[in-house]
């Protein structure tokens, strides 16, 4: 059985420009993430790469990492960033300080107190300690500011380091900045040439502080002014190092919290307000504790209507920027974490079934519409933790969500179209979690890019029917192109199929090419499925 729906792009239309950034991700010192993730602490049968800052990084780790070219990747937190100090990941590593994760040990330890004490709880207390010290492993300092620098750089993504606010001060993160982006003629500029490298490493983009409004952060801030004091001391002490670096201050889904926080601070101290999502969230904590995902159909369609939550945020940050700034300000949005949280376990290891892969690409092309105001994205993380790649011993889980960061950075481009039109049924939505009531939300979803010359169109299309297939009459104009084009296909039979050790391919990207290409055609997407079109301008050979 299969609906119907039309899809009409015109190429003759405005483009606009898609931010590149939109497409990065995060890691921080949270289960194991950086702990046997990115960074091998024990003995680990997969070969490592020959790097000599990279040296405990798996060979598999790092050629996903490549494959996936994430534009900007974030660290060391989160919410360790406020317990973090840089001088302890620095120098030699066999004289670098072990710590205890003064975050996420203490939080895990305090859940699983809070979790003995609940009437009925579903919670599986054997191995319970070793879930609270997992999630915060003592902190080695092997993986400091050298090694992320130098993964960014092998992985040509744009580094954005977050200074401890919560326990630090701002001659702290002023140093850290020279550290990282001075000369070699003062003080920790020459540390770092002392440390084995003399040129900068020109860090661009730096916060101050994470989620600096919760009341488990340290450093929490009941008062967004005293926030944006404190900030712009930070700031400009930061800025006193390198003038030329970006600085991204803490934002919330509170207006009251960034119009106050805004207010005290100089627009030429701050270029992002950052914003915070995971989806979706489990509305108690007996879901909030179980060992699964939850699979059905009510829940499915709440995900992919969830990106709806994604666009409110960017708006009410964006509200308050220009409250503050006016109607043309240079601060922009800063989405640098979202992702998606079912329960506790994932922020050791998670795995991601297809369902989330189509959350996910329904919010990058969210980013995409939205990237001249909201023009950072940041997945929440890269590796185990909440994270798009999960390891194991004998290789690596790509998640569907991995799969379709790769279909976006490899089959679409940074121009966006923006006279596309979509007639297609459309279905309501109960909430889940921190996921409202959506009606109205369309069955088929579209999002079209060219390339910079023009010359190839990328046509991605979504089909968020739980069971059905769609046809889709394809109408594109002024475009001329050759009759044959490529679909790339991420597909299963079912919305709740993952990728596994037993199974690593379960769920993967198929690509094939067609012929008989026309301006008029048609296309059958299947259920729960992406879809790209891609067609090449034909050259005419005239020279013009």
């Amino acid at each position: 059985m299969s609906t119907t729906a039309r899809v009409i792009l015109n190429m003759n239309s405005l483009t606009k420009k898609v931010s590149s950034m939109i497409y990065g991700g995060f890691i921080e010192h949270v289960g194991e993430c950086i702990h046997n993730g990115v960074w091998s602490y024990d003995t680990s049968q997969m070969p490592l790469i020959d790097h000599p800052d990279l040296d405990r990084l798996r060979r598999d780790v790092m050629h996903a990492l490549v494959s996936l070219r994430p534009s900007l990747v974030r660290w060391p937190g989160g919410c360790y960033a406020d317990v973090y100090h840089w001088k302890d990941g620095v120098g030699p590593r066999g004289q670098r300080q072990i710590v205890k994760n003064k975050y996420w040990k203490t939080w895990g330890d305090r859940l699983v107190e809070d979790l003995a004490k609940v009437p009925g709880k579903r919670f599986e207390f054997e191995g319970a300690r070793e879930f609270s010290e997992r999630i915060g492993y003592d902190v080695q300092n092997q993986f400091g500011t050298f090694e992320f620098l130098s993964l960014c750089e092998e992985l040509m993504a744009l580094p954005y380091i977050t200074v401890n606010y919560g326990s630090g001060t701002p001659k702290e993160a002023a140093d850290w900045v020279e550290y990282c982006n001075g000369s070699p003629n003062t003080e920790y500029g020459r540390l770092r040439a002392n440390h084995g490298r003399r040129p900068p490493f020109n860090v661009p983009f730096w916060g101050i502080g994470n989620e600096i409004y919760l009341e488990n952060e340290p450093g929490y801030e009941k008062d967004p002014a005293n926030y944006g004091v404190r900030y712009q001391e930070f700031a400009e002490s930061m800025k006193d190092k390198d003038s030329s670096i970006k600085l991204i201050g803490c934002g919330w889904n509170q207006n009251n919290w960034n119009e106050g926080f805004l207010a005290e601070v100089d627009e030429d101290f701050i270029d992002y307000l950052s914003i915070h999502q995971y989806l979706p969230f489990p509305p108690n904590l007996n879901q909030l504790v179980e060992s699964h995902h939850p699979e059905s159909e009510q829940i499915y369609y709440a995900m992919m209507s969830a990106p709806f939550e994604i666009k409110k945020q960017i708006l009410k940050a964006w509200n308050s920027i220009v409250k503050r700034f006016g109607a043309r300000p240079r601060t922009k949005v800063a989405f640098d974490e979202w992702g998606i949280w079912y329960t506790i376990r994932d922020l050791v290891k998670t795995n991601y079934n297809l369902q989330d892969g189509l959350f996910a690409a329904l919010v990058l092309m969210l980013f995409q519409r939205f990237s001249d105001i909201c023009s950072i994205g940041l997945w929440s993380t890269l590796v185990n933790s909440l994270g798009m790649i999960r390891t194991d011993d004998e290789g690596l889980v790509l998640t569907p969500v991995y799969h379709v960061f790769q279909i976006f950075k490899e089959h679409t481009y940074l121009n966006l179209v923006e006279n596309l039109t979509i007639e297609t049924d459309q279905f309501n939505a109960d909430g889940y979690g921190q996921i409202g009531m959506i009606s109205g939300n369309p069955v088929i979803e579209s999002s079209a890019t060219v390339s910079d010359d023009g010359g190839k169109i990328s046509l991605l299309m979504v089909n968020k029917h739980y069971s059905e297939s769609v046809d889709v009459d394809l109408n594109i104009k002024g475009f001329v192109f050759f009759r044959v084009g490529e679909i790339i296909e991420l597909s299963a039979d079912s919305p709740f199929r993952y990728n596994s050790p037993d199974n690593r391919d379960a769920v993967s990207i198929t690509e094939r090419s067609i012929d008989d290409v026309n301006a008029e055609m048609s296309l059958t997407l299947k259920p729960h499925s992406i879809t790209v079109l891609k067609l090449t301008k034909l050259d005419l050979g005239l020279g013009i």
